[in-house]
C-alpha cells in the first residue's frame, strides 16, 4: 500500500465585480470633433 493521502482540492471563491454594470454606470465621452468629422465622413461617402 501506498503511504500517499488523498487531498482534497481547496475550495477557493474569486469575487469578480460586474465589470458592465460599472462601464455603463457613467454616460460616455465623446470626442468635442466629433460632429465636425461625422459630417465630413458623411459627406465624404455619399460622393
Amino acid at each position: 500500500m501506498s503511504n500517499i493521502k488523498a487531498v482534497q482540492p481547496e475550495q477557493i471563491t474569486v469575487l469578480l465585480p460586474d465589470m458592465f454594470q460599472t462601464f455603463l454606470k457613467q454616460a460616455p465621452l465623446v470626442n468635442p470633433h466629433y460632429e465636425a468629422v461625422k459630417v465630413e465622413s458623411e459627406e465624404a461617402l455619399g460622393r
